[in-house]
């Protein structure tokens, strides 16, 4: 099986908001400032969580436990950090082939529409 790779185009609109979503992630995981000698895993789970505070997993989660004004919070503070993110933005990024991590990426997808983010238009495949 060979993998797809995708040439950034700054012409497409979903690339330039992938673009600008991972230099904000950049941002957020710079500032964790993991120590030296810290476990790699250690490490990548404050950075995980650091994310995941900042934004969409955040909005989702909290539309899923039904605290409505967290989620909506949320989003409107991801509206804020990502103008113009919307469900389909999350949608168009590949993130695995593992049946188990997609079925948990789509609960996160129904979890983003019931914070409140806006659907966007459905790319092509």
């Amino acid at each position: 099986m060979s993998l797809q790779r995708n040439r950034f185009d700054a012409k497409l609109k979903v690339h330039r908001d992938v673009a600008s979503a991972a230099r904000e992630a950049e941002k957020i995981a710079a500032a964790v400032g993991p120590r030296e000698g810290v476990k790699f895993h250690r490490a990548r789970r404050k950075v995980r969580d650091a994310l995941a505070d900042d934004g969409a997993s955040l909005a989702s989660a909290n539309a899923w436990a039904g605290h409505d004004k967290e989620a909506k919070d949320a989003a409107a503070h991801l509206q804020k950090v990502y103008p113009g993110f919307t469900v389909q933005t999350w949608v168009g990024m590949h993130w695995s082939d593992d049946p188990t991590f997609n079925s948990r990426h789509e609960r996160m997808v129904e979890g983003l529409r019931k914070a409140g983010i806006p659907e966007g238009d459905k790319k092509p495949n």
